[in-house]
């Protein structure tokens, strides 16, 4: 479903607020800084862009949620990208 469409505004805008409240830590930062840098990259750019424009699919925004507390507990965890978000972009 389209997050723009979904019919719980106030879901989207929760989600969008954890997002990006997790996303400007300074630690959740320098992680995402490796992470965009690894064999991830444009897969992550596609979905940080669908994001922004606020077209991401709700279980994108839950899925990089979760990534991003992973990579701000266990920095030297390897993270992974489940294969439903890998068939988004083909």
């Amino acid at each position: 479903m389209d997050i723009s469409r979904h019919p719980n505004s106030q879901t989207r805008s929760i989600l969008h607020q954890q997002l990006l409240q997790l996303i400007m830590t300074p630690s959740a930062q320098i992680r995402i800084s490796k992470f965009l840098t690894a064999k991830c990259f444009k897969m992550t750019m596609v979905i940080m862009a669908a994001a922004n424009k606020e077209t991401a699919r709700v279980e994108v925004d839950l899925m990089l949620i979760c990534k991003v507390r992973i990579m701000a507990k266990n920095p030297s965890q390897d993270i992974s990208v489940p294969s439903p978000v890998t068939s988004l972009i083909q």
